[in-house]
């Protein structure tokens, strides 16, 4: 995990695996939400 070493290939493989966590988390997010809704239209019935 040093830094120092290739700052340049460090920086370019972090926002690659930035923009890939982003949309990871993105379509969790989304996936978990919709089945919290889910969840409350039911208790709510």
């Amino acid at each position: 995990m040093d830094i120092t070493i290739l700052p340049e290939k460090s920086v370019g493989f972090k926002n690659n695996d930035y923009k890939h966590m982003v949309m990871i988390i993105f379509v969790v997010t989304t996936r978990w939400l919709s089945v919290l809704i889910i969840l409350v239209t039911f208790y709510e019935d």
